[in-house]
């Protein structure tokens, strides 16, 4: 973003600055009809899926702090709707077609992360104020998107960009 701003209605990969052997891109995985989870790969594995982000503004371009939704990219599906992330109760990041949720839930915003050259994805739809998106490792070893206390510092690559 401070190179090539993000467009919305593109398809970008999210991956992790860090880069640590356990710190590859974000993919979702099928567990119910229409509900994905959020994970992050290994570094080892390729870049993840790609994700469109969507403003509510009538920019072309994703600004920083202001409100987003980030759905799941190009994804051929019987469901309805493209599923968007969403908050669950259990604090969990999921892709889901949002019948049923408060619009809150699937609002996010993109900040600069103050450590690094990268950005923090952060969940602010309730009067709590904004909680940073991270990883929380469960029993079985999977890396589960959710809202953390240390924000996973994530950076932007087009779909199709193989310079980096």
């Amino acid at each position: 973003m401070d190179g090539d701003p993000v467009h919305k209605n593109r398809l970008y990969y999210i991956l992790s600055v860090n880069g640590t052997v356990d710190e590859g891109g974000l993919r979702y995985i099928s567990y119910k009809y229409c509900k994905y989870q959020i994970i992050q790969e290994k570094l080892g594995t390729p870049n993840g899926h790609f994700w469109v982000f969507s403003n509510l503004a009538d920019h072309t371009t994703i600004d920083l702090s202001n409100d987003i939704s980030i759905g799941v990219g190009n994804l051929y599906t019987v469901c309805s709707k493209e599923p968007v992330w969403i908050v669950e109760q259990n604090g969990y990041v999921d892709g889901d077609v949002s019948y049923g949720h408060n619009a809150d839930d699937t609002k996010f915003k993109i900040e600069k992360d103050d450590k690094g050259d990268g950005y923090r994805i952060v969940h602010c739809g309730n009067s709590n104020g904004c909680k940073n998106v991270g990883v929380v490792i469960e029993k079985n070893g999977r890396r589960r998107i959710a809202l953390t206390e240390s924000p996973l510092v994530v950076k932007f690559k087009k779909f199709g960009d193989f310079s980096s």
